[in-house]
């Protein structure tokens, strides 16, 4: 028996009675028990003729009879009986532009994803544009429905990037290297040596540790291979970095830690920040300039909570500012309006906070402008 696809299958899964088989851009399934019950749907009987799988190791089993992947739109959902989601519509700015695509079409294994069943999220770790490494992830909370939608997704830097400070290097007189502020910095070839930056390359900053041999200080925690190992809460994402070591990924739900890319001993890790951008406000007029005179923001905090609200307009950040938020009772949620002064044609108010917060409101107070004549 054989299933064609238009293309090269990247996958296989069992979901249910349905063997799903997948191309780069097309989902077929097998289905039945024995010779005679036998059905193989692909093309205009299968799923999707437009929606495929372009990464194998993003393919997970999820809750008790799904599986989610990842497709060239985004994050995919299915369940027997149903039709195929995007689960990821609130994360489609990062696939369109942020996404390395031609990294993940040359290495498909590249990106690696787990299922936590106890939080009941996917976690899918992936190559942002300009590394070639996973070095961002997608979190898509299956437990959170609505009416029509299902997963309310996520995104989050997976790892660290520099520990201490760079030192910059020129040629002495002498023709050994010497520290120089103004400087180059060094880059590691693919013989393991230290060399010059050049052109299109990127640097790695160094370090001079008590050995006295300079060693890059590059903190490698970026996840190669999503696993799940043993914790106090019965299931924890750690990640085998690309190089061998083993990383815990903690977040405020689980264990109480902020802290992310945590090594084994319990030292280093970035803050977990929550990055929220709105929709952009068009007041009816989406061809008008809009001068915004105030951003609201309203969250949900057990204590008192620090956000930071900025204006997008125009392609530029504007009016940035931190507000504090007292403690909320009985997930009521509390406003704050703070001053602002930005013009564009579709203004977007951005919240971040590496607090416990939940945001309820985002809005944006705003002024119609003439627009010129001639």
């Amino acid at each position: 028996m054989t299933v064609q696809l238009a293309t090269e299958p990247t996958g296989l899964y069992q979901v249910g009675p349905h063997l799903l088989a997948y191309s780069e851009n097309e989902t077929a399934y097998v289905d039945g028990f024995g010779e005679q019950t036998i059905i193989v749907a692909t093309g205009a009987t299968g799923f999707s003729r437009s929606v495929g799988c372009v990464a194998f190791r993003s393919i997970v089993g999820v809750g008790e009879n799904a599986v989610c992947w990842m497709s060239h739109r985004g994050i995919e959902y299915y369940t027997p009986g149903g039709e195929i989601q995007l689960v990821s519509r609130g994360l489609q700015t990062f696939f369109s532009e942020e996404l390395n695509r031609d990294q993940i079409s040359g290495t498909p294994g590249v990106p690696s994803a787990v299922y936590d069943k106890i939080s009941q999220e996917y976690h899918c770790a992936v190559p942002a544009l300009g590394t070639a490494q996973n070095s961002k992830t997608i979190i898509v909370n299956l437990l959170q429905r609505g009416r029509g939608w299902i997963g309310a997704p996520s995104l989050d830097e997976y790892a660290a990037t520099t520990v201490g400070t760079a030192i910059l290097f020129a040629v002495g007189g002498d023709g050994y290297l010497t520290e120089d502020a103004g400087g180059v910095e060094l880059f590691i070839g693919t013989d393991g040596y230290l060399r010059f930056v050049g052109v299109g390359e990127t640097a790695l900053p160094t370090l001079l540790p008590s050995s006295g041999y300079y060693t890059s200080a590059i903190s490698d925690g970026v996840a190669s291979s999503l696993f799940f190992g043993p914790s106090a809460r019965g299931g924890c994402v750690y990640s085998q970095g690309y190089d061998g070591f083993v990383r815990k990924h903690d977040d405020t739900d689980h264990d109480g830690v902020d802290l992310d890319d945590v090594l084994a001993d319990g030292t280093g890790g970035i803050a977990v920040e929550l990055d929220i951008v709105s929709r952009a406000f068009l007041f009816g007029q989406s061809r008008r300039r809009k001068r915004v005179r105030g951003m609201h923001v309203a969250s949900i905090n057990d204590a008192s909570a620090q956000v930071t609200v900025s204006v997008l307009a125009g392609g530029v950040t504007h009016n940035e500012q931190t507000v504090t938020i007292p403690s909320t009772a009985l997930n009521h949620p509390q406003r704050k309006l703070v001053r602002a002064y930005a013009v564009g044609d579709t203004p977007q108010i951005e919240v971040t906070s590496t607090d416990d917060v939940r945001i309820a409101l985002l809005g944006a107070s705003a002024e119609l402008l003439r627009e010129p004549i001639g």
